[in-house]
This record gives structure tokens, sequence and C-alpha cells, in this order.
């Protein structure tokens, strides 16, 4: 690995992968801590509010040169980051102690924004210097697609956390309310010279600057955090796949950016950028889809010999990526664990850790190749620990909740529990403690 440091982007994608895994809230926390405890040092104390990118000593030249950097979608994963740990662990301790912060964050990215065409809403917009990101080497320049939605999405979880651990609403309603503003904003028409929503071909373009290419990282968001529904959905996911799909997993661009130095992210496979993928087609019941993108991303890599870790993308041609730059062993590409584990489990925290979850068996019971599994899902309580076992046309399913803890049933899950001889089905409300048997089957 060629930094060995921390990176916020990386660690907020990891996050759930790695504390469902092993279970160590204390490196995700300090991990959190590091990046945060050089905010205001060296060239940072020039960015008032920002959350370093990227935590290497402040005395070294690298140090020197990631201070210098700019990564305004990496200061939204930090948040994001705060609201997964906390999600997990329940620690709202640490919640309280970063608000702040948090705040200040949202403050200094709001001195990046320019209004948009129609609605005046402020948009973050990316200066050639100030929207760096994964693909460093392809400058952006404009209104930021992943950016401006990964922002609404930021300031949605930080609004949860203002309401639920802060106890602030005001805070809470003004941070939803510009969610609001930019979910409506990306849409506008009157962006020069590109619209940021293509209408035409019902696709998000990567900055307001540029028609093509085609990028994966921001219509994969799109699909997966509800900027578009339903059939607009479905049509966005098929474009994906008709445009990106190759047989190791999704290019993250249908053609290569001119005028970049190097072709080090230039249209490549990029396992994080799969987890978005996949996720979405299990969120939109595209089950014998995401399996198969899963396969063709992740297997490959175990089966070239990597034994336990993932590759932060792919070489050419889909082989092993050569060179002293890229990583063969990257957490977040580690993404799909958490993927995998929500979707086959049905099990997802929707309360800080896990007090309350949310149960969606839909990928249970429409996986139809998997026959069944085990699983444990760590929370701070206890282990839930369940089993399904797929029988006929439906799947009998059991867990155990620790003490504590409940379950509901997700609202449009899609799956009919029936009671009886098979599982005393669902309590009234759609609400679990202490157990869950049921025998689901598709409605």
């Amino acid at each position: 690995k060629r930094d060995r440091a921390v990176w916020s982007m990386d660690l907020s994608i990891s996050i759930p992968s790695y504390l469902l895994s092993l279970w160590n809230p204390d490196a995700v926390r300090d991990s959190l801590l590091t990046l945060l405890s050089q905010k205001g040092k060296g060239f940072y104390a020039f960015k008032r509010g920002y959350i370093p990118h990227g935590a290497f000593p402040l005395n070294t030249a690298t140090g020197l040169m990631v201070t210098t950097s700019t990564f305004s979608v990496y200061v939204m994963w930090w948040i994001r980051g705060v609201y997964s740990y906390y999600v997990h662990t329940g620690d709202g301790e640490f919640v309280r102690s970063v608000f702040g912060d948090v705040g200040d964050a949202f403050g200094w990215l709001e001195t990046q924004t320019r209004p948009s065409p129609e609605s005046r809403t402020p948009l973050l917009y990316a200066n050639l210097f100030n929207d760096l990101s994964w693909d460093y080497t392809i400058r952006r320049v404009g209104f930021s697609g992943a950016t401006n939605l990964i922002w609404a999405k930021a300031y949605e979880e930080a609004a949860w956390l203002a309401a639920k651990v802060m106890g602030d609403p005001g805070a809470a309603g003004r941070w939803r309310g510009r969610a609001a503003g930019i979910r409506k904003a990306v849409f506008e028409k009157g962006f020069k010279p590109f619209n940021l929503w293509d209408a035409r071909l019902g696709r998000f373009r990567h900055t307001t600057m540029e028609d093509s290419p085609f990028t994966h990282e921001v219509n994969a968001q799109a699909a997966l955090y509800d900027f578009v529904r339903g059939k607009a959905a479905h049509r966005l996911l098929d474009l994906i796949r008709d445009r990106l799909r190759v047989e190791w997993g999704p290019l993250s661009a249908d053609r290569r950016f001119p005028l970049v130095l190097h072709g080090r992210h230039n249209s490549k496979v990029m396992p994080a950028l799969a987890a978005y993928e996949v996720a979405a087609l299990m969120k939109h019941r595209r089950f014998a889809e995401a399996l198969d993108l899963t396969r063709r991303t992740w297997l490959p890599m175990l089966e070239q010999g990597t034994g336990t870790t993932f590759w932060e993308w792919y070489g050419e041609g889909g082989g092993r990526p050569r060179g002293a730059f890229p990583s063969l062993c990257h957490p977040w590409s580690a993404w799909i664990l958490e993927v995998l584990t929500t979707s086959l489990t049905g099990i997802k925290p929707a309360g800080g850790g896990f007090s309350v979850f949310e149960f969606d068996p839909a990928a249970v019971v429409g996986c139809a190749e998997i026959g069944g599994l085990s699983f444990r899902v760590p929370t701070p309580g206890g282990t839930i620990r369940g089993e399904w076992a797929r029988e006929g046309a439906g799947v009998a399913y059991e867990a155990e909740i620790p003490d504590g803890i409940e379950g509901r049933l997700a609202a449009g899950a899609g799956v009919v529990a029936r009671r009886g001889a098979r599982g005393r089905g669902i309590a009234r409300g759609g609400r679990f403690k202490d157990r869950i048997k049921v025998f689901l089957s598709s409605q």
C-alpha cells in the first residue's frame, strides 16, 4: 500500500463492512478522530471548517502536498462516516463531541457554491481545484453530479443525528431543507453549457461542463438514493448495464476522459463503485442481476490469488493492477460485504446501535438461486443470530434478537409473512422482539 493513511471517503464507505465483520468500534472512532485532529493545522488553517481528507504527518513532503489539495466530497463523506458509526454503535457521546465540527463543515461547503439557474439553490461548483475525489487525475469543472448527490445524503443523515441524538430540531429542519433543495435543483434546466440531468437520455452528467462520457458513480448513486424512482430508476439501471458493463464489472466511464496526464482513473472498474450498483439493483428487486454483478466484480480478485483482500481497481483487461500506485488491499472495495449482509439477512440498523433495525426480507425471498444461509449480525447489545432456508415457493426464516433491540418490518417490503405451523407470523404493527420466526413468500 502506497500511503498507509486514513482517507475519509475510503474510511466511510468501509465502516459498515468493517463493523459487521470484525466489530472494533474503537478503530473506527479513532480513525474519524485522526482526520479531525488535523483540522485547522498547516494549510488546512486557510479552510475554516474544512475536515481534512487524508491523515498524513504534516511535517512530511507528502503531508504538505495533501494539505494543499481540496476534496470537497471527502468532507461530506466524513460526515456520513459519523452517521454510519453511530447507527452501528450507538455512541452518542462521540456524536455530541463532533457535532460542532459537522456544522462547521457544512458552513465551509456552502462557500464552494454557485446558485442553480432556476431556483437559485446553492449547489457545489467545482472550480478545477476544490472538488478532487478518488478520480483526482480527472479534475472536475462545473456543477458536479456525484458531489451534489452525496451532499444531499450528508445533509439528510446529519439532520437525523441532529434530531435523534442532539435534540436540535432547528438544525435538523435546516439541513433537511437544504437536502430537499439540492434534490430538486439537480434536475433544473438552464445550466451552461449542459444541464446536470440529461432528460433525453434519463441520466446525470459528470458535470455541467461535459456532455460525455457517461459516468458510473453519479448514476448508480441516483438509482440507489432515490433521486430517480420507479420506471425512471429501472431505465437508468438498464442504461448503466448497457453502456458500462464488461466481463469484470462496470467501467467508471464508457469512454476515456480527454486531457489527463495518465490513465490511472480513466475508464476503470472500481469495485467500490460497483457496490453502489449492486445495492441499487437489490433495492429495485433485480436480484439475479445484483448477484451476477457481485460475482463478476469480486470473484476474479479472489481467483487471481489475493486470498483475502480486494483491489482498488482492475488493471487493463480485468487483471491485477500494476505499478506503484494501485493498492491490492483497499478497504473501500469491501463495501460489498455490507451490501450483501443487509440484503441477504434483511436486517439493517435504523436506530443508534441497532436499538431499532429495519427488517426487509425482499432479497431473502427474491434471490431464488440461494438455497439458504446462516448469519450473525454484531450489535452493542449482543449478536443477532439467524438462518433461513428455501422451502418450495417460500422461505422459512428464524432469528434470535438480543434484549433491548426491536425489529420493524420495512414499508413496502413486498413479502407476506404467513402465520401458522411454520412460524408465528409478524407481530402487531410489524414489530419483532426476542425472535423472528416466519414463513416468507412473495405477494
